[in-house]
């Protein structure tokens, strides 16, 4: 357990879904999912997979759900602002 709590310091993300991946062990697949949340997932649908994947293996239905909680308030907050944008070009003021 030990090399991988390395290979996350390491940073080497392509190597970390790589071990998680083929990993059969609980605590792996969390750490691996905590530390690609880490990253800009938002705009990486690569890692957003991964993290789902990761947490649905490692059966963690509470983390699993705060990061569908977190993707539901970055996408809200996201198209909150290209409607705010739309309004504010379409009528040339902002209420």
């Amino acid at each position: 357990m030990a090399w991988f709590i390395y290979l996350i310091q390491s940073g080497d993300t392509e190597k970390i879904c790589f071990f998680a991946g083929v990993s059969r062990q609980r605590e792996i697949y969390i750490m691996s999912a905590n530390y690609l949340q880490t990253l800009k997932w938002h705009g990486d649908a690569d890692l957003t997979k991964h993290i789902v994947q990761f947490y649905t293996k490692a059966r963690a239905v509470e983390s699993l759900s705060g990061f569908y909680e977190s993707v539901a308030q970055v996408s809200l907050f996201y198209f909150s602002a290209i409607r705010v944008c739309f309004y504010v070009r379409t009528y040339g003021q902002f209420d």
